[in-house]
């Protein structure tokens, strides 16, 4: 059977591990572009607010690196459907040459009521089948077959593999045809993503249980380097302090009338003797 979970899940674990290379390069070059940024102010920026912009920062870095990978791997899935791309495992389109004649044909896949002539997004259920008579021998819960291997991982999900009577029972018919060495996972690992969570939702996410990250004041205090530091201390006045500061104000002011009044007299007395001899003058 061409989605035969034996021959369909080379093809899925690849695309699968290519999908973790991809996320892991993603996010490797936003870390090195984040990095070579630099802060700058032009003043020393107080620990909460340096920490608070700190935090903008990561969270710009997650929502860009996210959109930036999801608009790839979206351009990558629109081309194929547009394009309505022939699979090599025959999964959305089955060739065979007619009886009488030599003229290829092809027949269209369908998974359930869905064509994949109108959605990409096909599946049904992975299994093992006798090759017989096509019948299903056991299912691979949580695991998906479609029109495309992409489109059905990413509606997969890995349920199966932290079961151990469902890893058994998996291994027992892989082992029939495949070497399998691999491992029931420990399904005990604290982690946000539930074990039935589907892999295009973990996939939204990168892959990434948590961003960590520190924030060291100190280090940005020493890289900084501030020539003088000034603080502000903001304190309410008491009575003391406010006549001591009238009393003073009062004495400088009668100092200054001490200085300025003989020498506005002085002024004005030269100014109406002058105004006198000038008038004498001009009687005579």
């Amino acid at each position: 059977m061409y989605n035969d979970f034996r021959l369909t899940s080379c093809f899925t674990f690849q695309a699968l591990r290519s999908i973790c290379q991809l996320v892991d390069d993603a996010i490797r070059n936003s870390l090195t572009n984040f990095y070579a940024t630099q802060y700058v102010s032009g003043y020393m920026v107080p620990s909460t607010l340096l920490e608070s912009q700190a935090q903008a920062l990561v969270n710009e870095l997650r929502a860009s690196t996210i959109n930036e990978f999801s608009g790839s791997l979206d351009i990558v899935r629109q081309t194929t459907q547009a394009n309505a791309l022939f699979s090599s495992l025959q999964s959305n389109a089955r060739l065979f040459i007619q009886p009488t004649s030599v003229i290829l044909g092809s027949l269209l896949a369908r998974y359930g009521n869905c064509a994949c002539t109108l959605s990409s997004k096909c599946i049904s259920p992975s299994a093992f089948y006798d090759g017989l008579n096509s019948t299903v021998l056991s299912l691979v819960r949580g695991m998906r077959t479609g029109c495309y291997i992409l489109e059905a991982l990413l509606q997969s999900s890995l349920e199966c593999f932290y079961d151990p009577i469902c890893f058994e029972s998996m291994m027992s018919y892989l082992n029939s045809t495949v070497i399998w060495n691999g491992t029931v996972m420990n399904r005990t690992t604290p982690s946000r993503f539930l074990t039935t969570s589907a892999i295009g939702d973990i996939l939204d996410e990168l892959m990434i249980e948590i961003w960590n990250w520190t924030l060291k004041f100190d280090d940005y205090f020493a890289q900084c380097r501030p020539i003088a530091c000034s603080y502000t201390v903001e304190a309410r006045n008491d009575a003391i302090y406010i006549m001591t500061t009238l009393i003073g104000l009062v004495g400088g002011l009668v100092t200054a009338l001490k200085l300025a009044v003989p020498n506005s007299v002085n002024l004005i007395r030269k100014k109406k003797d002058r105004q006198l001899c000038d008038t004498g003058m001009i009687d005579q």
